[in-house]
């Protein structure tokens, strides 16, 4: 098991954020390390983070790779940030 998923998994969702972003900082078109990101910021209510995460992985893609970002990570993107509109 990996480090973030221990902290995830104990709910330190803030080191585990943290273990992610060194991650992308390690390989900026892994976007499985994006999609990490963006589901511990939604489980601390960061929807700006998840906006900001996103764009930094349209703009890696786009830049280096002429690319976009997958379905699955735009739809999870969406999802999160309608959850976080959602009144609770």
């Amino acid at each position: 098991m990996r480090l973030s998923d221990l902290r995830s998994a104990a709910t330190d969702y803030e080191g585990a954020l943290k273990a992610i972003l060194r991650a992308i900082e390690a390989d900026r078109y892994a976007e499985h390390f994006y999609r990490r990101a963006m589901t511990f910021f939604g489980r601390l209510g960061r929807a700006s983070d998840i906006k900001r995460i996103y764009r930094e992985l349209v703009a890696a893609l786009a830049d280096e790779l002429d690319a976009e970002p997958d379905s699955e990570t735009s739809d999870l993107k969406d999802r999160l940030l309608q959850q976080l509109s959602q009144p609770t």
